[in-house]
């Protein structure tokens, strides 16, 4: 009788364990939303020179790195969302959000191995907020900061190429180089045209004289 009602209780107990259990994960599980909602954002570079020869194309590299857990990057990246820039290029990101929470980011560039150039050392921090609403997830708050702690409207970054004197001589040279061998090539050009021209009389002249005679 006593082993009966024992496993009786034993069956009972494990069936509230088990009940316990699945209210729990229905409970904690994550809510899947039919629709997601995107956040997208522009990444501008402006690149200077300190000489009058035309802009570098040179390509630089940026990083997003995810700050709090379980940002979700452009394209379903993992890790980290690596894009290049060149020029005075810009980009648009978009993010894909599907459940609510608060997301950190941080922007940068790249270090570089480009010669002569000074890199735009600025650290952008962005903060999204998403939140449910009527059964669907909106935007509730967006900020960017600089490194300076200060909120900014644009994530901008400016590369500036400082050419020295010797490679300004040099590349003066070089231009000298190509002017003299224009110059030296019309020159000659001038000289044929006039060769040629002289030709042209002499022949002239010889054909009058035998039709005179």
């Amino acid at each position: 009788m006593c082993n009966k009602i024992s496993i009786k209780l034993k069956a009972l107990f494990c069936f509230s364990l088990t009940l316990a259990f699945l209210s729990v994960f229905f409970l904690f599980q994550t809510k899947v939303y039919a629709k997601g909602v995107d956040y997208s954002f522009e990444v501008g570079q402006n690149v200077s020179i300190n000489s009058p020869y035309s802009k570098p194309q040179d390509s630089f590299e940026y990083i997003l790195e995810p700050i709090s857990k379980d940002a979700p990057l452009p394209e379903a990246k993992k890790g980290t969302y690596n894009f290049s820039l060149k020029a005075d290029e810009k980009k648009q990101i978009n993010i894909e959000y599907q459940k609510p929470g608060e997301y950190k980011y941080k922007l940068y560039q790249d270090k570089t191995d480009i010669k002569n150039v000074s890199q735009d050392k600025e650290l952008y921090t962005l903060f999204i907020k998403i939140k449910e609403k009527d059964g669907q997830l909106v935007k509730d708050e967006i900020m960017i900061k600089n490194s300076s702690n200060k909120k900014v409207k644009e994530m901008n970054f400016h590369n500036i190429y400082k050419i020295t004197s010797q490679e300004k001589a040099k590349n003066k040279k070089k231009i000298s180089a190509v002017v003299a061998t224009g110059i030296k090539e019309n020159f000659i050009l001038l000289i044929l045209i006039i060769l040629v021209a002289r030709r042209l009389y002499i022949l002239i002249n010889n054909s009058r004289d035998k039709e005179k005679v």
